[in-house]
């Protein structure tokens, strides 16, 4: 039996929001002509019932970026760096906030 394109097993419906949702994500370190780019233009999305893993290599910017759409990273204490970008979290009816277009520190 193929649990691929089966209803029974669906999660949500097509039309739901996401649970996260993050949009063109860029974070920096440093200031002015000691700027260091970290992660740039970063967009996912979580549903309901689903998981993301984020891999990559050592210094590849999984936790500078789990760290700023916390709300913790870049941007939310001086010195930290600086975060542009969108996350939305919580979805309609569910706990979360709205923290589309803010800088980190949201």
């Amino acid at each position: 039996m193929s649990l691929a394109g089966s209803d029974e097993y669906a999660v949500g419906g097509a039309d739901e929001q996401p649970v996260l949702s993050v949009a063109d994500l860029s974070i920096t370190a440093g200031a002015g002509t000691e700027s260091v780019s970290l992660v740039r233009d970063l967009s996912l999305s979580v549903g309901h019932g689903e998981t993301l893993g984020i891999v990559g290599e050592s210094g590849s910017g999984k936790t500078v970026t789990a760290l700023s759409v916390g709300g913790l990273g870049a941007g939310s204490r001086p010195g930290a760096g600086d975060a542009v970008g969108a996350v939305a979290a919580g979805g309609p009816g569910r706990a979360g906030s709205d923290r589309g277009g803010r800088r980190a520190g949201w």
